[in-house]
């Protein structure tokens, strides 16, 4: 009996120690893999995909972050027409991604738009922080400046470079000069009307040719300096703008009262430092500033011309 008990008691110390040798072996893989584990998650840590997906619980990790990394490289090489990837709605870092893709798309659209000569599209603040689509825009706004200021100058030298090539051609007398400074300037100004009043031997600044344009008095065809608009203009030597015109200033050739310009632009002639003829020219609106720097630039083309004319003349 007693036997029968020891062999019973070693039995089961057999059993413990075999089922213990079992746990210390279990603990001991398990122990492995977390090591496994945390030395994979540290690779990862440190931006490190390669050997790191052994560990099936790390495999879908590691398998998600390459696709995100792809994705990544795709966009820093500029590949923005790439099938689109579908991230999962609850991917917050795959759907910064794909804002990040947008952004990039709309921006190229926005380059390709001003490309074609399109300035008219600012790129759209997504906060008041975004400083990218402001420093866009910025940019943007500074080329369209530069583009109307390019085309504006181009225009002014192809203007000036008609004038000077009719006052050049031939000798002309001081009235075909009135004339063709007039008729030129308020075609390229687009002016309502137009005369040109030229210093005589008497000192009165005399009417000589005009465009749409009759003094509403014979007698009001000569100023002397100081007197009315032209001669004001002729005594201050500088461009006069009058906005308050008097109702019977001059008459229109036309009937319609809509043509009647609602402010008037004096200019003087002047050679060296002499005034010796001004222009007068009316506008139904308000003349532009790149309209008003070219009439102020046309000045010594004509002085040139018609002083020429003058000396000619006597």
């Amino acid at each position: 009996m007693l036997l029968e008990n020891l062999a019973l008691f070693l039995g089961v110390i057999c059993l413990a120690l075999i089922g213990t040798g079992v746990m210390i072996h279990v603990i001991c893989r398990k122990g492995a893999a977390l090591k496994k584990i945390k030395l994979g998650l540290k690779q990862l840590e440190l931006g490190r995909l390669d050997g790191v997906d052994g560990e099936p619980i790390l495999a879908e990790l590691v398998q998600g972050l390459r696709s995100k990394t792809d994705y990544c490289q795709q966009l820093a090489s500029g590949v923005l027409s790439a099938e689109e990837t579908k991230f999962n709605p609850e991917d917050k870092l795959g759907r910064a991604l794909q804002s990040i893709r947008d952004r990039l798309s709309q921006i190229v659209l926005h380059i390709e738009r001003i490309s074609q000569g399109d300035y008219t599209q600012d790129l759209p603040l997504l906060s008041d922080q975004d400083e990218l689509a402001s420093m866009f825009n910025a940019m943007t706004s500074a080329l369209w400046q530069a583009k109307k200021e390019t085309e504006q100058n181009e225009w002014k030298k192809n203007g000036l470079a008609y004038l000077t090539l009719q006052l050049q051609r031939g000798e002309n007398t001081d009235t075909e000069i009135a004339e063709l400074s007039v008729q030129h300037i308020v075609k390229y100004i687009k002016a309502k009307t137009g005369s040109f009043y030229i210093l005589d031997d008497e000192g009165f600044y005399s009417f000589r040719k005009g465009h749409m344009f009759a003094p509403v008095e014979t007698n009001r065809l000569r100023f002397r300096i100081g007197e009315s608009f032209v001669g004001q203009c002729a005594a201050e030597r500088r461009m006069l703008i009058v906005s308050d015109i008097p109702p019977d200033y001059f008459q229109i050739k036309s009937s319609l009262p809509s043509t009647i310009p609602r402010q008037l632009v004096f200019l003087p002639i002047k050679h060296h430092d002499f005034v010796i003829a001004v222009m007068e020219f009316g506008f139904l609106q308000p003349i532009g500033a790149v309209q008003l720097s070219y009439l102020q630039s046309t000045e010594s083309y004509i002085a040139l011309a018609l002083s020429s004319a003058l000396a000619r003349k006597k």
